[in-house]
């Protein structure tokens, strides 16, 4: 007796759960979307169906966008810059200016001035004077950018001298006064 009564019962469940299932997506589909006025299909590729309102397309960036986003990040780390080398943080200034030279959207003649300037306080008179060579040499400064290039590197080259004629170890008057001979604690 029970087998026939469950039999008349089962045509009831087999309706029944497909529209619990149906109503609870129905319900789950308009709760996330209570905020938005449209829900439609926005794009269908490899990876699935997104669907969701049209301010929530993912899209590629623009062009303009990338290079917008690359001259923000070079300004920015030519601040940075500029706040190290104003503080005596030559090194870090170092690595800001360098990752604002290495943006070619950016501002490379200033990145680049800068970055020379920073050497020149570390005593790196070759990195600034071989730097400057490169501006110049890739034409990324104008007329007057290339003399004041020039001009730098004529202080650097002057300083590099002094430098080197300051060092006992490389005059030949550091070698004789060791009898001609290089001592081994230099």
């Amino acid at each position: 007796m029970r087998t026939r009564e469950f039999m008349k019962k089962k045509p009831t469940l087999i309706l029944i759960v497909p529209l619990i299932v149906v109503s609870t997506i129905l319900i789950f589909v308009n709760h996330q979307t209570r905020e938005k006025k449209t829900v439609t299909v926005q794009k269908i590729d490899g990876k699935g169906i997104f669907v969701g309102a049209p301010n929530m397309v993912p899209r590629a960036e623009s062009k303009q966008e990338q290079i917008t986003r690359e001259v923000a990040y070079a300004w920015d780390n030519i601040s940075a810059g500029e706040n190290y080398f104003a503080s005596g943080q030559y090194e870090q200034a170092v690595v800001a200016f360098k990752k604002a030279y290495a943006v070619e959207m950016g501002s490379q003649a200033l990145s680049g001035f800068k970055l020379a300037e920073t050497y020149e306080k570390l005593g790196s008179y070759d990195e600034a004077i071989a730097l400057l060579d490169n501006m110049i040499a890739k034409r990324q400064l104008s007329a007057l950018g290339v003399q004041d290039a020039n001009e730098m590197k004529s202080r650097l080259l002057a300083a590099s001298a002094n430098k080197t004629s300051a060092d006992p170890r490389q005059t030949a008057g550091g070698l004789a006064s060791s009898g001609g001979k290089k001592r081994l604690d230099e």
